[in-house]
């Protein structure tokens, strides 16, 4: 009953027009730099009536479904590069860089409180004392509830 439109909407602002008292809906996805697209769902988020809202999808894909560690971008990287995840649920977070010996450089989420949601961080590529890694290969973890996951990354000077 809805037509379809590619929006390629890339933040939270939308502005929309259309006849009064015509009904619309919006079905949401997200996606990453990295091409990973969560499934399309059967119903609209957003349903409205030009002039009101009629219906909204409890939580819709607002809150992740599942926890996710996604691969850092660009990568390779130099000076920075932005790390993203998933939380489907409240829970304390831990997020370190470890060099190609296994040694922790850098602690980015120290066992922190989070909210449900999806967040990205960016690291710079310095230690825990200020001070720039050489090139190489790294290795970024997170540790969130039973979720430990890690993923590799490289730094060109």
């Amino acid at each position: 009953p809805f037509q379809i439109l590619e929006s390629g909407i890339t933040d939270t602002v939308q502005t929309f027009s259309g006849d009064v008292d015509s009904t619309y809906g919006f079905i949401t996805t997200v996606s990453d730099n990295a091409g990973n697209v969560e499934d399309i769902k059967p119903e609209a988020d957003l349903v409205f009536t030009m002039g009101k809202i009629t219906r909204v999808q409890n939580g819709g894909n607002l809150i992740p479904t599942k926890y996710v560690l996604y691969q850092n971008y660009p990568n390779p990287f130099n000076p920075s590069t932005t790390i993203k995840y998933d939380l489907p649920k409240e829970t304390r977070v831990k997020l370190e860089i470890y060099d190609i010996l296994g040694q922790r450089i850098k602690t980015l989420i120290n066992n922190e409180q989070q909210t449900a949601g999806f967040y990205q961080l960016q690291w710079n590529g310095k230690n825990d004392f200020g001070v720039p890694v050489a090139t190489g290969v790294y290795f970024y973890r997170i540790k969130a509830d039973n979720f430990i996951k890690t993923k590799k990354m490289i730094l060109l000077k």
